[in-house]
């Protein structure tokens, strides 16, 4: 019979055995270095982190047959540009990582990525989002996260749906915070949108400082701003914007993907200042992975909120680096050591800094890595991952209500994929002072300078415009139809207008200049470039004129001109008829009545003998008769037109020459028809013939 205790020797001989055989097959795996450069005092630093060490975990659980294993090498950067690329070179140069995770600022990126290109360490930061980091420029540099360029269209988008024309955008004076610019500015020109001012808010601002630079921005028309801003210095913005008073109606605020992707973090109070805040932020597509990585990570990383698309960026990251190390070492084509980093004496870190072997390699593998991770769709083009749509948010309650979505074929849209008609292209929006009314967009406001209405100093007309001054108080007063329209326009705007009349004149109170001056001097002065009131006012003019109270104003200063006088009314002295051209029909009949004298006199002059022989051979009756014809006879053109038969029987001489329009002289043939004979023509262009009768002749025109 066994000993007792036999049985658990054997036992324990066992597991033993299991253990060794296991420790055996670990240490097969190849230990793949990496480094990793964090903020870890940041919430997305520590966020990254966790992320990342899930990443890892869940990965070699999926794939325990991989014969890598990514090893972590953590740095602490200290939210330090120096500090970052005094990390990358510890880690190229002691633990010769293959690659390295973060930096987590854009800034540190620019140098670590340089460090990396010389070591030929690629370098993948999944928070660096800045489109001054081009990864074409430093090649070994690869950006897992969105360019922030990419919403700058999406916004512009926003502006151009609300159909507002002036946006001032408020950001930080950081690399992170200007490099936006240049993009969200061509964008917001393309939607047809003006920047009138930029509001740069340093990182050492105080909270006095940006109280003042609130305030200067409400002395300004412009109610739309675009905040670009980190989340701890966007979270001091807004407080104080609540206690300046610009989170009430008629103001509307724009916040980047910086802040929108971190409002789940955010203080009660923060979250309270940005009611009626509408945000942007990359889409993440909802997946069973999402839903157990989301909760898990709250019990790992002891919170009630979601992680946000920065650590979904991390975890994905890291994701595609352990399949590129898994490539590159079973492809085994070059080693993972560095070359030519050998120590020399008194020499730099960067003199000695070797190149890694398998650099090339892994560059490429990581460039040409595409799954489907937590944050979407990983795919790699021109070294950043590639976008797929915008997610629209209200900040209502304890944090953002999804109302729509942008993306560069839809455009914006209520749900994905959808072709809504272009007002339900969004959801419902809850705006600033918990008003469900859009704002306009911009005012004019009261501390601002009131606008001048140049109004001509002349005399008569005064229905129209009529200019009175008070010598007693010194005030001008404004009166007439023009005036009574425009305050009328002004009065229908649905928002206020401070303006007031400007005379122009001199300081005797007359006419100074022409009418053509005081236009010239107001010409495309009148409103700013861009200016929404020229609109406005245009819109107005036209219901004005349309609606009834331009009958009225016309009613009051012309009188009631919309009936016609009945027939039994008394005409006006002022109406015209026939008695009021007596004058010229006096003198018309006077100059008339004498010419037919005078003209008569003449004729009874010139032919006394002739009248006095026919009126004396027979009665009165046939006399008068026989002296209107021979008086037809004497002047046939008062009677009738001259007939072709006159011109044929014309008297003319036998021999003559007529003389052309053009000056050239033509040939007049006389033919007497009694004879039948044509006259021949001479050399000199004549004719000649014999005797002719000077009477019944034809003329021939021949035209030379």
């Amino acid at each position: 019979m066994m000993p007792p205790m036999e049985k658990p020797n054997g036992l324990l001989s066992m597991i033993f055995l299991l253990s060794f055989m296991g420790g055996a097959a670990m240490a097969q795996k190849v230990q793949f270095h990496v480094g990793l450069i964090l903020d870890s005092e940041s919430l997305v630093g520590k966020m990254s982190n966790t992320s990342i060490s899930m990443a890892l975990e869940d990965f070699y659980k999926s794939h325990p047959h991989y014969t890598t294993r990514v090893v972590l090498h953590g740095r602490d950067s200290h939210m330090d540009i120096i500090a970052a690329a005094s990390a990358a070179l510890d880690l190229i140069k002691n633990h010769q990582v293959q690659a390295i995770l973060g930096p987590q600022k854009s800034s540190q990126s620019t140098f670590v990525s340089a460090v990396g290109t010389k070591s030929h360490v690629p370098i993948i930061s999944f928070s660096a989002t800045s489109p001054s980091l081009i990864p074409s420029r430093t090649p070994y540099f690869i950006r897992a996260a969105l360019n922030d360029s990419t919403q700058s269209t999406a916004i512009a988008a926003l502006v151009s749906h609300f159909g507002w024309r002036e946006v001032v955008p408020i950001y930080d004076d950081t690399d992170f915070g200007a490099s936006l610019l240049p993009s969200l500015i061509d964008a917001l020109t393309q939607a047809n949108a003006r920047v009138p001012y930029r509001s740069v808010i340093s990182p050492s601002a105080s909270d006095d400082l940006i109280l003042a630079e609130l305030y200067k921005l409400m002395s300004m028309q412009t109610r739309v701003f675009v905040v670009h801003m980190t989340s701890s210095r966007g979270a001091r913005l807004f407080l104080k914007a609540r206690e300046a008073g610009m989170l009430g109606e008629g103001y509307a605020w724009i916040v980047s993907d910086g802040m929108t992707n971190l409002l789940d973090s955010l203080d009660t109070s923060v979250i309270e200042s940005m009611q009626g805040v509408i945000g942007v932020k990359p889409y993440v597509p909802e997946s069973k992975e999402l839903q157990d990585f989301n909760a898990r990570w709250k019990v790992r990383f002891r919170t009630a909120d979601h992680a946000s698309v920065f650590a979904l960026w991390a975890y994905d990251a890291a994701r595609a680096v352990a399949m590129a190390a898994e490539k590159v070492v079973r492809a085994g084509r070059a080693g993972l050591g560095f070359a030519g980093s050998e120590v020399v004496n008194n020499s730099t870190d960067l003199e000695t800094l070797g190149v890694s072997k398998s650099g090339a390699e892994l560059l490429n593998a990581i460039l040409k890595t595409g799954f489907v991770g937590l944050s979407g769709p990983f795919r790699l083009v021109d070294g950043q991952l590639q976008s797929s749509a915008f997610e629209i948010v209200n900040v209502i309650g304890r944090g953002g209500r999804r109302i729509g979505f942008w993306s560069p074929v839809d455009g914006l849209s209520r749900r994905l994929n959808s072709t809504t008609a272009p007002m339900a292209r969004l959801g419902p929006i809850m705006w600033p002072g918990e008003t469900w009314a859009m704002p306009r967009g911009w005012v004019v406001p009261t501390s601002g300078r009131k606008m001048r209405i140049g109004v001509p100093v002349k005399n008569g007309f005064d229905e129209f415009v009529k200019v009175q001054w008070d010598n007693g108080t010194n005030t001008t007063t404004v009166s007439g139809y023009c005036i009574d329209m425009f305050d009328a326009v002004m009065q229908s705007l649905p928002y206020s207008v401070p303006y007031e009349y400007i005379p122009f004149g001199g300081p005797d109170r007359k006419v100074t200049g022409s009418y053509n001056d005081m236009v010239y001097q107001v010409f495309l002065h009148v409103f700013p470039r861009g200016s929404p009131l020229v609109s406005d006012v245009s819109r107005a003019i036209l219901n004005v004129t349309e609606g009834d109270k331009m009958s009225g104003i016309e009613k009051k200063w012309f009188g009631d001109l919309t009936t016609c006088p009945s027939e039994d009314s008394t005409v006006s002295s002022d109406s015209l008829s026939s008695g009021s051209f007596w004058g010229l029909f006096l003198i018309t009949g006077t100059t008339t009545t004498l010419a037919l004298i005078v003209s008569l006199i003449l004729y009874i002059c010139e032919n006394w003998g002739e009248l006095r022989a026919l009126v004396s051979e027979s009665s009165l009756l046939r006399g008068l008769v026989a002296v209107s014809r021979h008086y037809d006879q004497r002047h046939p053109s008062m009677g009738r037109a001259p007939t072709f038969a006159d011109s044929k029987h014309a008297k003319v001489s036998p021999d003559c020459v007529v003389d052309d329009d053009d000056g050239s002289r033509s040939a007049v043939s006389v033919h007497d028809p009694r004879s039948g004979e044509f006259p021949s023509p001479t050399t000199d262009g004549g004719s000649t013939s014999g005797e002719a009768s000077p009477a019944h002749v034809e003329l021939v025109v021949v035209r030379g």
